[in-house]
């Protein structure tokens, strides 16, 4: 009874606790739970700011950025010029011109979809487009236009109920009085960059969007396609009575932020801005399911963990109470457990282990065995349960075995070799390993048994392979030493140890270098040791003819032979092998032989190189014919010293000197200088002189041969150049390079610096304009830079293609003189057009594009460099072929620029701190023009008084 209440109190007790602990744990997450939605909902909106202040930063940089493109193309001088001009004569061709501009702009602005040019009542007079067939009114935009004497930007609006979005800005053309001869309307395609920035962003957010919208009315639009909503762009109206919604909560009381219902009757959290001086409304957006979804997360698994713990506190008590009670039974188990394992892994092993595993009793019956035993020694299980251990024994060896089991339990187990047999009578060489156990108190042999066979094969042959080895070793008559891979001695024959004067006991282990050291007989230089060059190459190598080696005692032996490699059967590199032999007996026998004219003749008559001999004075005796050939001389002009006036005058001195000193000193020589043979051909050859030494060890002359080097002297030279043109191209290119840095870098900083300063508040008008005209004037140097690059460009890969049509020289010249005339009149200079070609004859077939661009770098380079006088340009016919010419009194080119002025990457002055602006390309790319329409260019300059640039094409009247 006891008993039993204090379990029913316990368990109570229990209930109790958990119920609490339950309560508690739902009030701490509800409160976690509104915390942490708090938390991310400020970071939300804090992220949500940041991004829609930038969004809107981009709305108005496009907005900018497409009124200041269109207001520079209007600006264009040459454009308006054009179009003023073609208001007033309504000229055809005039019109094709500015049609042709159009397109071009077309491609190159690409968020330009149509261009129209309306009279200031808003009549269409040209359109161009290459996106769309309609066209919205334009005529409000165009008179909004003219009224405020600016640039009007239109809103948003679609051609077509299904078709892309478009917006437009009216550009007023003024005359030269400063009056509004036409306007330039552009429909701007806002996909391009609007809405695709729009919808970029580096956030991974499957809800987060950014959209543009208006009032309409009593509506709110959007301007752009919400996610989910294709092609809802300008078609998607809210009613302002949905006050749910937050873009409508926006337009009624004000950019900020909102939480409501989204487009899709999800709940949402928004930050909306104004775009300043726009109807626009950008809105950023994030639905609160995934803006909530980490706190969510959290929380589920913070409860999965607090259930966890619960239900494991709960098991573990629930343990404790039910330990005393199971735990005698669980031992017990656990001890069963153990012992089936243990036996369940031995007759596992024993089964299937490669080795043989028998077990004896103390009578040395065998009482198990595995299956490789039964495989080994060719009995069954039971056959080897009737015999004894001794049996499996080779007869020889069983006597050993029985002793060797009837001390192994005083040895504490051994592991020895032995030769068992098998039931056919067949022997096999056993490794045996055994151990005596103890079994329920019962004493029994365990043995493992290794058949050993093959490996004492291998040991035998390898035995025998090794006496093979030092049978050739010791008998060969060469002095062999091997090393092992790390250069480290192994064997040494008799003949080495003679040689060396170490012990092959003495060597055995040491470094090679330390027990053969090699120096070069002729400069006395320790040599590395071949043994090194062959582990390090992998293949055979000799030893040079002049070779010493220092013996163990410090005498010198001249050597000579190889070294090889040792390699295994599978190609392995496993030693080294170096043989040599005393060399000292064979240089006796060639003295001898060196001392024979006869041999020597034979030797120097069919010399590849030329040989010469001479008495100890210097006296030449002998010539071979390979000298003479080399030389040019007869044998008998070069006797005495008769050879020197083979030498080339400028070598004489320094090589009679020369000669002199080494027979004056009894040297050694090499020196190099030139022939110069009677037909006038000059010959490099390298000389190389030693004393002729007799058996007596005396001086009786000098040796010496000459080898024609002027192949390889030559390349040298060509190498040398070829390496200092490559020098100088590396230095022309990096000035180049840093050229288009400072080209590139000035107007861009211009046009930022000048655009910053338009935002300044209270700037006057005439400021203004003025900073403008600058901005304007950057921007063209800025593009003129770019297309000279893209030109050069196409010119360096080849890609230069002619379209040939007809040209109209007089309107080529009349045009480049009204264009130039501006800027000549800045300068004060004289433009003039002097001799030109008229009537039928100037209308020519010619490539027009590439004609204008090589007058205008002409033209544009005499106005650079000329500061006062006058500019001449014309054209001609002269001997069949059109000629042009271009000339002013400017600064001049020196005369040793002329040569270099058309080369790429080549400018007069190439630094940074030359005083005029420009990429420095204009005249490669004239050049290049001017030869692929089958042209040629000259110039001739003069400093201080100018420059003449003429050209010729071939002349092809236009039939």
């Amino acid at each position: 009874m006891k008993t039993e209440n204090w379990n029913y109190k316990s368990n109570m007790g229990f209930i109790i606790v958990f119920a609490l602990a339950i309560i508690i744990l739902t009030i701490a997450g509800m409160f976690f739970k509104k915390n942490q939605e708090k938390l991310w909902k400020n970071q939300a909106i804090q992220e949500l700011n940041n991004l829609s202040d930038f969004k809107v930063q981009q709305v108005k940089l496009w907005k900018t950025d497409i009124i200041t493109d269109s207001k520079e193309i209007a600006g264009s001088p040459l454009l308006s010029s054009t179009v003023l001009s073609w208001l007033k004569n309504k000229d055809p061709k005039k019109k094709e011109l500015i049609e042709g501009k159009f397109l071009s702009i077309l491609k190159y602005k690409r968020d330009h979809s149509a261009m129209t040019l309306t009279d200031t009542s808003g009549n269409k007079l040209i359109y161009i487009s290459d996106k769309s067939s309609a066209r919205h009114p334009i005529k409000n935009l165009v008179s909004r236009a003219v009224k405020n004497q600016k640039e009007v930007i239109g809103d948003f609006y679609k051609e077509s109920p299904n078709g892309a979005a478009f917006i437009d800005i009216a550009i007023p053309v003024f005359n030269p009085n400063k009056q509004i001869g036409a306007v330039l309307v552009f429909q701007i395609d806002p996909q391009i960059n609007l809405f695709s920035s729009l919808n970029s962003s580096t956030n991974p957010s499957s809800s987060k969007e950014f959209f543009l919208f208006e009032r309409k009315g009593d509506s709110v639009l959007f301007i752009n396609n919400p996610k989910r909503r294709v092609d809802s762009q300008l078609t998607f109206y809210i009613p302002l009575s949905d006050t749910t919604i937050p873009a409508v909560k926006s337009v009624l009381h004000g950019p900020g932020t909102y939480e409501g219902t989204g487009l899709h009757n999800q709940k949402v959290l928004e930050v909306i801005n104004h775009v300043k001086n726009s109807p626009w409304y950008l809105e950023a957006k994030i639905d609160q399911t995934e803006l909530f979804a980490p706190v969510n997360a959290k929380l589920k698994i913070l409860s999965w963990l607090l259930i966890g713990g619960l239900l494991f506190l709960f098991v573990v008590l629930f343990l404790i109470i039910q330990y005393m009670r199971r735990n005698f039974y669980k031992e017990i188990l656990e001890e069963e457990r153990k012992k089936n394992a243990l036996k369940s892994h031995y007759e596992y092993v024993v089964k299937y282990a490669n080795d043989i595993i028998l077990l004896e009793d103390e009578n040395l019956h065998i009482v198990e065995a595995n299956q490789r035993a039964v495989e080994t020694y060719q009995y069954t299980l039971d056959e080897l349960r009737e015999i004894d251990i001794i049996q499996l024994i080779a007869p020889e060896e069983r006597e050993k075995g029985r002793k060797r089991l009837t001390e192994v339990e005083a040895t504490d187990g051994y592991l020895v070799e032995s030769v068992h047999q098998r039931k056919d009578g067949t022997l096999f060489d056993a490794e045996i390993s055994a151990r005596v156990i103890y079994v329920d108190g019962k004493k029994y042999f365990h043995q493992v048994i290794r058949d050993i066979t093959d490996r004492k094969r291998a040991e035998r042959a390898l035995i025998e392979s090794e006496e093979r080895f030092r049978t050739t070793l010791y008998s060969t008559g060469d002095a062999i030493i091997t090393t092992d891979t790390h250069g480290k001695v192994r064997y040494l024959n008799k003949v080495a140890e003679n040689l060396i004067g170490w012990t092959e006991n003495e060597a055995e282990g040491k470094p090679i270098n330390e027990i053969f050291r090699i120096y070069s007989e002729d400069t006395g230089q320790e040599l590395e040791s071949p043994v090194e060059k062959v582990l390090r190459d992998g293949k055979i190598i000799f030893l040079s003819n002049h070779t010493n080696l220092v013996t163990r005692d410090g005498k010198e032996i001249p050597i000579g032979d190889s070294g090889a490699p040792i390699k295994d059967t599978n190609g392995n590199i496993t030693g080294a092998v170096l043989v040599f032999r005393d060399l000292r007996k064979e240089r006796e026998v060639r003295r001898a032989l060196e001392e024979s004219e006869l041999h020597y003749r034979s030797l120097t008559d069919n010399a590849p190189v030329g040989i010469f001999r001479t008495r100890p004075d210097g006296y030449t005796t002998f010539v071979n014919p390979a000298w003479c050939q080399i030389s040019g001389m007869k044998p008998e002009q070069a006797l005495g010293d008769g050879w020197l006036a083979a030498i080339h005058p400028e070598d004489l001195e320094a090589v009679a000197n020369g000669w002199k000193d080494t027979t004056e000193n009894k040297k050694v020589s090499d020196r190099e200088y030139r022939f110069l043979k009677p037909d006038g051909k000059v010959v490099y050859v390298l000389e190389h002189t030693v004393p002729a030494i007799n058996s007596d060890g005396e001086i009786n002359g000098f040796v010496g041969t000459i080898t024609d080097i002027t192949e390889r002297k030559e390349k040298n030279i060509a190498l040398k150049a070829a390496l200092e043109k490559a020098q100088e191209s590396d230095r022309l290119k990096t000035a180049f390079l840093m050229n288009m840095s400072h080209e590139i870098r000035t107007p861009m900083n211009g046009i930022l610096g000048f655009i910053g300063l338009l935002n300044e508040p209270n700037l006057e008008e005439e400021k203004k304009a003025e900073f403008i005209r600058i901005i304007n004037k950057s921007g063209e140097r800025l593009l003129n830079t770019i297309n000279d690059i893209i030109e050069i460009s196409k010119i360096e890969i080849g890609d230069i293609s002619l379209k040939y049509e007809t040209v109209n020289l007089s309107e080529i010249m009349q045009f480049y003189f009204k264009f130039f005339s501006v800027q000549a009149k800045e300068k004060r200079l004289d433009l003039v057009v002097s001799k030109q070609i008229e009537g039928e004859a100037a209308l020519i077939k010619t490539d027009r594009h590439k004609l204008d661009s090589i007058l205008t770098n002409l033209l544009r380079n005499a106005m650079k460099f000329t500061n006062e006088g006058k500019i001449e340009f014309g054209n001609f016919r002269e001997n069949g072929n059109l000629c042009f010419y271009v000339k002013d009194t400017g600064k001049g080119i020196p005369k040793e620029k002329l040569d270099k002025v058309f080369e790429r990457f080549i400018q007069v002055d190439d630094g940074l701190s030359r005083g005029y602006e420009g990429s420095g390309l204009g005249l490669s790319i004239v050049k290049a023009y001017v030869e692929a329409l089958d042209g040629h260019i000259e110039v001739d300059s003069e400093v201080g008084k100018g420059t003449v640039f003429t050209f010729t094409i071939p002349y092809k009247q236009s039939v």
